[in-house]
């Protein structure tokens, strides 16, 4: 089994915004509704709202495009062990990637019934908008190494808000590619002789 690959804590949070937001002013519009803003934008903070999933992986597959690597798919089975990481982190108050003996990511994986040969995950809090999640992982050069890793095919991202905590807002990406499937055994092929099990077993 291949080792995990991100094993720090991620305790960054959005004291710093890398991302600046233009403010659009439309003349002569005599309607007064405002267009909504883009799932990139729009803050987790103040009412409980998933992250945008295919927003996510629009944002994280444009930036592994732009470096020559291929893009990844959304696997619900990762995006249920996300969710299992941000409940966690949110309900506790804690970004950390092992809250539990029981919370680490192998084991939430296989509780996914994901069997990995690849995984790496993202952590984060405090950060209200997508884009700054992202900026956030791009800009630490481990994070960002899990994102931009050519041995991952997918991905599952998750949102958590508790209002009654630190920081808010929790995140969590899971980044994962696949043990492939055994080969069938060929209809022909003998079974395993069980009499040669049993003298392998004996002094």
């Amino acid at each position: 089994m291949v080792p995990i690959k991100s094993r720090s804590n991620v305790k960054k949070t959005a004291f710093a915004c890398t991302l600046f937001l233009s403010v659009i002013t439309l003349s002569g519009c005599l309607s007064s509704s405002q267009p909504e803003q883009p799932a990139f934008y729009q803050r987790l903070d103040q009412s409980y709202k998933p992250v945008d999933q295919q927003a996510a992986l629009s944002l994280i597959n444009t930036y592994r495009q732009g470096k020559g690597l291929k893009p990844l798919q959304l696997d619900p089975r990762l995006t249920a062990a996300a969710q299992e990481q941000a409940d966690g982190m949110a309900e506790a108050g804690q970004v950390r990637h092992s809250l539990k003996k029981t919370q680490t990511l192998p084991k939430r994986l296989a509780r996914a019934n994901y069997a990995y040969a690849y995984t790496a995950e993202n952590i984060s809090a405090g950060y209200w908008t997508l884009a700054e999640a992202f900026s956030g992982w791009r800009d630490s050069k481990r994070h960002n190494k899990n994102m931009l890793n050519e041995n991952v095919t997918h991905m599952g991202i998750a949102t958590r808000y508790n209002p009654n905590v630190k920081y808010k807002v929790y995140w969590a990406l899971v980044l994962a590619a696949e043990q492939a499937a055994p080969l069938p055994r060929p209809k022909n092929q003998a079974q395993p002789s069980t009499e040669f099990v049993k003298l392998l077993g004996q002094p």
